[in-house]
């Protein structure tokens, strides 16, 4: 099994994540109190900060991963050192 380091920056995208799916339950509870209006706007404020999150991490992601794992044109291979003739 594969342990996966966590970064900073996956920690924050959890916790934004979670915390927009705690508004939306809060969301819920508000309309059964009642409460609709609020819950109304409480619900689209934390559906836009759930896609926003994941899809700022999402393409954040891509350019890492291509970058990392492409070999670029302009990246130059580094000279292999070899002391062996000297």
């Amino acid at each position: 099994m594969r342990a996966e380091k966590k970064t900073t920056s996956k920690l924050i995208v959890w916790a934004c994540l979670l915390n927009g799916f705690a508004w939306v339950w809060c969301s819920y509870l508000l309309a059964y109190l009642g409460r609709a209006e609020i819950a109304e706007s409480l619900s689209q404020v934390a559906l836009t900060e759930i896609v926003a999150v994941v899809l700022t991490y999402s393409i954040k992601s891509l350019f890492e991963n291509l970058s990392k794992n492409n070999q670029w044109p302009d990246k130059t291979k580094a000279p292999v050192n070899d002391d062996r003739d000297a």
